[in-house]
């Protein structure tokens, strides 16, 4: 095996089955008011067992939450090396932990 997997975490679904549950669209839902202002709409754009990507609009513009599962971390330090441009581009990082 490649040297990169010995250091990979173990595979946590803690937060890709929490994405099929009700309370998860509202939790969203919260911290994106709380982000970049009232939500008008959101839904779904992705839902991959590593991550989930959500279109959400305000009257602001439009804007896409993604939250990783804790296997693909490697994201955002990969972002920050390469002058993370995401809140340009729209892209509001969800880096809140579920529990």
């Amino acid at each position: 095996m490649p040297e990169w997997y010995d250091v990979l975490p173990e595979r946590d679904t803690s937060l890709s089955s929490h994405w099929h549950t009700e309370e998860f669209p509202e939790e969203l839902r919260a911290w994106c008011t709380a982000v970049v202002g009232p939500v008008r709409e959101m839904r779904q754009q992705k839902l991959r067992g590593r991550a989930t990507v959500w279109r959400v609009e305000t009257d602001a513009g439009v804007w896409f939450a993604k939250q990783n599962c804790p296997g693909q971390r490697v994201e955002l330090p990969t972002s920050s090396r390469s002058g993370d441009t995401s809140r340009r581009r729209g892209w509001a990082p969800w880096t809140r932990t579920h529990r």
